[in-house]
């Protein structure tokens, strides 16, 4: 349905937020703006900016979880996982 396919080799890869992004959007649809999510993110401003769409998502639905940016933008194992 028109959905981003991912090309993900590692975990590490969910660091741009997107997947996170599209994951929110099936659950709750239409509460992420997918038109605002840069899904070819390759620099950390990319991703921080990924990120903050998906907690605008996360406001919007009422979901009181606190994304740790700056650690998922590392490209950390544990963090992504």
């Amino acid at each position: 349905q028109g959905k981003y396919q991912p090309n993900l080799q590692r975990v590490e890869d969910l660091c741009t937020g997107a997947v996170y992004c599209q994951i929110i959007d099936s659950i709750y649809p239409n509460s992420v703006q997918l038109g605002k999510v840069k899904f070819q993110a390759k620099t950390e401003t990319d991703f921080i900016h990924n990120f903050k769409v998906l907690q605008a998502a996360f406001v919007k639905n009422k979901l009181d979880r606190h994304i740790d940016v700056e650690k998922l933008c590392k490209r950390n194992f544990q963090m992504n996982l």
